[in-house]
């Protein structure tokens, strides 16, 4: 439980992807398949002491919930990494379901793909993925709940070989964590393009740190993967210390903002 109990998972239906029966989730019938799926995934989280953002969170805000609505396939998961970070997530998870009908005779056959994705909220990385596939045979009636029904059933065997790995994924990645320092994504923004190297080895040279991985350095920004941060208020005190001693970056001031699992840190000539 200490292991996972202060850490928060974003699940989030993705509704760009779809299978030869598209599925709307403002459709009552729909609806329910989707949560089928939806509610499997957050109670396996929760089961494993993981804390898990209430999906209606979004219902609260309604510029948040537009602009997932307004999202398509190609940036949906960087505005679902936006809110992630916003609410306060360290990971989120989206899924697609992909639903087909299959017709033979008085025999029908209900099929779903379950296709899950889980990321680091700070790195943006994926950290697993994985597809999990379900069927159920029926007879049709004259109820008209022969397909939602038997969809949903489809589902259900569709997301129980996806959640379990999926969390078990997330487990061993914070045991990893634990052994290592679980990296942080630090955004720095300098004065000159010649502090960049400086203030990238002021934080190497921290105590709290355990490593250092530039991602990208052009001109006076840089992002990097820092790792065995711990606690952040205590790599930040450290920072802060470290900074204003350092002769390199008198008569400037640092200017610092926290996102989920990301630090910007924009350094400024101080008035």
């Amino acid at each position: 439980q200490q292991l996972t109990g202060r850490k928060t998972v974003f699940v989030v239906y993705n509704p760009n992807v779809q299978g030869d029966l598209p599925l709307n989730k403002e459709n009552g019938n729909d609806f329910q398949i989707i949560k089928t799926g939806l509610t499997e995934l957050i109670t396996a989280f929760i089961d494993r002491r993981f804390e898990v953002l209430d999906p209606d969170v979004l219902v609260e805000n309604f510029e948040d919930q537009e602009k997932m609505a307004l999202a398509n396939e190609a940036d949906f998961e960087e505005v679902v990494s936006e809110l992630s970070a916003k609410y306060g997530a360290q990971y989120y998870v989206v899924f697609t379901l992909m639903a087909s009908n299959t017709e033979r005779g008085n025999i029908s056959e209900a099929q779903a793909i379950i296709n899950a994705k889980l990321y680091n909220t700070g790195t943006g990385k994926i950290i697993s993925t994985i597809e999990g596939k379900g069927k159920k045979k029926y007879k049709k009636t004259t109820s008209g709940m022969d397909l939602m029904l038997n969809m949903k059933t489809a589902v259900g065997k569709a997301t129980k070989q996806v959640k379990n790995k999926l969390v078990n994924s997330l487990i061993e990645r914070l045991y990893e964590y634990a052994e290592d320092g679980a990296p942080m994504l630090v955004r720095i923004h300098v004065a000159k393009k010649s502090h960049v190297r400086a203030f990238m080895k002021m934080i190497k040279g921290l105590k709290i740190v355990t490593g250092l991985k530039t991602i990208s350095s052009i001109g006076k920004d840089a992002t990097l993967h820092v790792y065995g941060i711990g606690e952040t208020d205590s790599f930040l005190d450290d920072l802060d210390d470290n900074f204003y001693k350092n002769r390199r970056f008198k008569g400037y001031a640092l200017s610092i903002a926290q996102s989920g699992e990301v630090l910007d840190l924009n350094m400024e000539e101080d008035e």
